[in-house]
């Protein structure tokens, strides 16, 4: 199991529910989910990145930035004599 903070990743050891491995990181914001087509790694998405994370390890395999586009809505154009 995964316990993320502000500044470290924990993994947990359900069967012996003690600490397995802790990592620091910086995780103000992210939101974290498995990964819908590689079982071993999991996602940190940020407001402009992507973070793939391996379980085994907590292993930073690659990030991903993207930017913010602002969503507006689509112009109409003017159709005269309608």
């Amino acid at each position: 199991m995964l316990a993320a903070t502000e500044m470290a990743l924990h993994k947990i050891d359900l069967t012996s529910r003690g600490l397995a491995q802790s990592v620091p990181f910086e995780g103000s914001g992210v939101k974290w989910v498995c990964h819908p087509t590689l079982p071993e790694c999991f996602i940190g998405f940020r407001e402009m990145a992507a973070h793939l994370l391996r379980w085994k390890d907590l292993d930073e395999v690659e990030v991903h930035t993207y930017s913010s586009l602002e969503h507006s809505a689509p112009t109409i154009p003017n159709r005269r004599g309608r």
